[in-house]
């Protein structure tokens, strides 16, 4: 009877644990842990970045006019808020057409990447003017992901889980976010509890941006096996079959006319044949 149990629930698209995948406890707590990780680095990028501004501005924006350094500053910051709904769309169509799972490998790995890469950029001294372009577009690419990353995590999370605990799940994403918001700010009071302000200026605001290659090499290796949710593979068969479904129709409803002429032609032509006598 258990076995015919756990049969049905298969069937009904879910694992004979209940969750949204063919999963053991202890691959769903990986999984869980897999999407936490991405979510706590892209937030806690975006807060470790504004905690730094005491640093990033003269570091980059070397101005003498502090209104002109700040507005450079949260300009940049901005672009990655701006770049966000532009990710949200592009990951949630692939999300869609191709999968959850390469969806969420991509977007971490997005953000991973250009959060690596802003901890080894040059200053405004050592650069001029290509130091502040290209952290403006390492942002920018950052935005893109975390635009895609949330959205896509929040649903994967909602899918995968048990029936009975969607609501519970689905808040770990956000509660991952939050703790990235608070280990962003508590790294950057770390380091300046280390560091003087001048080595702060000389190294130190290089160190929060690439202490989040460990979070991300974790969250990038947990997620190359993620299982797709029975709930997102089935409604896929569902669109294909409609599509297929479609064309079929289509293609009889342009194939029917042609046979319904070439059927009349030849009654007519049956009949003239008959009155002809021959």
């Amino acid at each position: 009877m258990g076995e015919q149990a756990a049969g049905q629930q298969v069937e009904h698209g879910r694992s004979a644990h209940g969750y949204g995948a063919e999963l053991t406890t202890r691959q769903f707590a990986v999984l869980i842990l897999a999407i936490a990780l991405g979510t706590l680095l892209e937030w806690y990028d975006f807060f470790a970045y504004s905690q730094l501004n005491a640093y990033l501005t003269q570091v980059f924006f070397p101005s003498g006019d502090p209104a002109v350094t700040q507005l450079s500053f949260w300009g940049v910051y901005a672009v990655g808020f701006i770049s966000r709904p532009i990710g949200a769309l592009g990951f949630g169509h692939l999300g869609d057409t191709k999968g959850r799972r390469i969806c969420l490998l991509i977007s971490v790995t997005m953000m991973a990447i250009p959060t690596v890469l802003i901890g080894c950029l040059p200053t405004f001294e050592h650069a001029g003017l290509a130091a502040p372009i290209l952290l403006a577009l390492l942002r920018a690419i950052q935005g893109l992901a975390m635009g895609g990353e949330f959205g896509c995590a929040m649903v994967y999370l909602h899918e995968i889980a048990p029936a009975k605990a969607k609501g519970i799940v689905g808040s770990l994403g956000f509660a991952s976010a939050m703790v990235g918001c608070m280990l962003g700010v508590l790294v950057v009071v770390i380091m300046e509890a280390i560091f003087t302000p001048a080595q702060m200026l000389h190294f130190g605001w290089r160190i929060p941006f690439l202490l989040s290659s460990v979070s991300a090499a974790a969250a990038v290796a947990l997620r190359l096996h993620m299982p797709e949710p029975h709930e997102f593979t089935q409604e896929r068969q569902q669109v294909i079959r409609h599509n297929l479904q479609r064309i079929a129709s289509r293609r009889a409803a342009s194939f029917m006319p042609s046979s319904a002429s070439a059927a009349s032609t030849d009654t007519a032509g049956s009949f003239r044949v008959q009155a002809l006598g021959l």
